[in-house]
């Protein structure tokens, strides 16, 4: 029996700076961590090795979701922020998604809308393209619930 290969990536333990959230980007090449001081710190994919620091958010990063087209990550924060990234890690876009914190996102399979939830006990249906706010679900004790799209 053959056994998978795994690599362990070590993060300095003397960094007091909790990680919340985490993606792999589409190519694989880096895997983007979001901290509670706002940070992305983006790691070589490959050799494990930390590449770069890089402040994104005003507030605490809590969720973080590729598009299907792998074109775009999007980004909530503690503020209840999301922002727009392109894949060279280049902001294009900031609005204010919820009042409390965002703590879900996820694409719809056409990549042409996307939901984010909030601790405000609602989940948000958005245009990608217009930033537009189509839709809110508000259900019985949706606080901190998990939501994805299906087919």
């Amino acid at each position: 029996m053959e056994l998978a290969s795994t690599k362990v990536l070590w993060v300095d333990i003397t960094v007091k700076c909790p990680i919340f959230c985490l993606a792999w980007t589409p190519e694989g090449r880096r895997l983007v961590t979001g901290a509670s001081s706002g940070e992305f710190t983006l790691w070589n994919g490959l050799t494990f090795n930390f590449e770069t620091i890089l402040q994104a958010h005003d507030s605490s990063v809590r969720t973080m979701v590729w598009s299907h087209n792998d074109q775009w990550m999007v980004t909530g924060d503690t503020g209840g922020f999301v922002k727009y990234w392109q894949t060279n890690m280049n902001n294009v876009k900031l609005f204010q998604a919820h009042k409390d914190p965002v703590r879900g996102l996820s694409f719809s399979p056409s990549d042409q809308k996307f939901a984010t939830g909030s601790d405000d006990g609602t989940v948000r249906i958005w245009d990608f393209y217009r930033c537009y706010e189509e839709k809110v679900l508000r259900g019985k004790d949706m606080k901190n619930s998990c939501f994805s799209y299906t087919v």
